[in-house]
């Protein structure tokens, strides 16, 4: 409320406007005012929001009245502005609440789309556990049980409905149901493959470790063979001799050549395998050879007490990677299973891949 107050005796005028809590205090004469037409106290009101005119020598009475009138001026023009504004407000709101709507959705994608991706996901991680898996590591084998396992769920909610993650999902229509049963026979062939590879999840992981232990039995080998060839030289030994001792380095670096590519190749070749085994017998029967005598290899019993203890360890070092040599050998017809399986994972791969794209753009009714 805006209160007047004004002294006839010496013009003076408060203005307090309660609602702000300031006080504006104005002093001019009569003969200022009459000047002026009390344009200040116009202005002075105005800036208040209770903007009249006060004719010179008014009293108390003749102000408040001037006052009033004025606050029913402002009244009836403010009214129809505060209307128009709520209204505005309201619409605004309504627009916003129907574009947050309507925008999410157009925006969200169906749960089967994201099932969908789900199994897109995991057969990747499928494609990428198998050769690891071939390698031996536990964690590959994990990831291709948990990811096959979760790919089977994802197809089977697809094509008969049910829960997902706490999701109803329905059953799809006949024509979507046509485009799940290519998914189901893509996924066939990899399914039972990812499912070979874990089963031979023991020989596998034993493979890998005879291979490691023939890894750090090479260079034991390798300069025992050449220790041998050293002494035989320097006690004389014959050319035949010298021979074989020299042939021990040369199938150590064979074995372990070929030993290596049985685990990486792509493909197994019974060549390779067979070749491991043939020159692992054939160092074998040059140290028998060279330690006691052989007439098969024209080979003579070493008598030099240095020689026959290099020979001697050297023949307990190879018994050791023998052993290995014939894990890996006995071992080779699933070896090679599992490796046919890895095969058929990658070369369905890019087929699954671009049928999971395929339904993933059907549920999002793009083209």
């Amino acid at each position: 409320m805006l209160v007047c107050k004004a002294w006839r005796s010496d013009g003076l005028v408060l203005i307090r406007n309660s609602q702000q809590q300031k006080a504006r205090l104005l002093n001019w004469t009569h003969r200022e005012a009459e000047r002026k037409s009390f344009v200040s106290v116009c202005s002075t009101l105005g800036e208040l929001g209770m903007a009249f005119h006060v004719a010179p020598g008014a009293n108390k009475g003749d102000i408040a009245g001037q006052h009033r009138q004025a606050l029913r001026r402002r009244r009836s023009g403010s009214a129809p502005l505060m209307l128009l504004a709520l209204v505005l407000l309201a619409l605004a709101l309504l627009a916003g609440v129907a574009y947050v709507f309507i925008g999410s959705r157009g925006s969200t994608p169906p749960m089967q789309t994201l099932i969908t991706a789900d199994a897109l996901m995991h057969s990747q991680r499928i494609a990428k556990a198998a050769p690891r898996a071939m390698l031996g590591d536990p964690e590959a084998f994990k990831q291709l049980h948990d990811s096959r396992k979760e790919f089977n769920n994802n197809v089977r909610v697809l094509l008969e409905g049910g829960n997902y993650q706490g999701d109803k999902i329905q059953a799809p229509s006949s024509d979507m149901s046509q485009n799940l049963k290519e998914l189901r026979m893509a996924w066939q062939s990899s399914d039972k493959a990812a499912d070979s590879i874990f089963r031979l999840k023991t020989e596998l992981t034993g493979i890998s470790a005879a291979h490691e232990k023939m890894k750090d039995l090479t260079p034991v080998l390798q300069e025992l063979s050449e220790q041998v060839t050293k002494l035989k030289v320097e006690w004389g030994g014959t050319p035949r001799e010298i021979h074989a001792a020299a042939q021990l380095s040369m199938l150590t670096q064979r074995l372990a050549k070929n030993a290596l590519q049985l685990k990486i190749s792509d493909g197994v070749d019974p060549e390779v395998a067979f070749m491991v085994g043939k020159d692992a017998s054939t160092f074998r029967d040059i140290v028998d050879g060279l330690l006691d005598g052989s007439e098969a290899l024209k080979l003579s019993l070493s008598k030099d007490a240095e020689t026959r203890d290099r020979l001697t360890e050297l023949k307990a070092q190879f018994a050791e990677y023998q052993k290995h040599v014939n894990q890996i050998l006995g071992l080779m017809p699933k070896f090679i299973a599992a490796k046919q399986a890895e095969q058929l994972i990658l070369s369905d791969n890019e087929n699954l891949k671009q049928t999971l794209i395929k339904l993933q753009k059907k549920y999002r009714g793009q083209p």
